[in-house]
């Protein structure tokens, strides 16, 4: 599940438009992304969230991958630490 900081219908726009393989959740008013403490970047005073992967199993973060340089390399990444826990 991708979360992003965008609103409900840019987030549907977005996701339609790219073809994303996924659900994009709306995180508008910063709620998940403040109590999470996930590192953010500002453009023109809108917010939004840096790249970062949490595997979460039963309301449990097991890993955080922060930060991520280069997404091709980070997928594999991901896939190993999922097939070794």
């Amino acid at each position: 599940i991708g979360i992003s900081t965008q609103g409900v219908y840019d987030n549907k726009e977005m996701t339609s438009r790219l073809k994303v393989p996924y659900d994009v959740l709306s995180d508008e008013k910063l709620t998940l992304s403040n109590e999470l403490n996930i590192p953010t970047f500002s453009v023109k005073s809108k917010i939004y969230l840096k790249r970062i992967t949490l595997i979460v199993d039963n309301k449990i973060i097991k890993k955080v991958f922060y930060p991520i340089n280069d997404f091709n390399k980070h997928i594999e990444e991901v896939l190993k630490w999922l097939k070794e826990n």
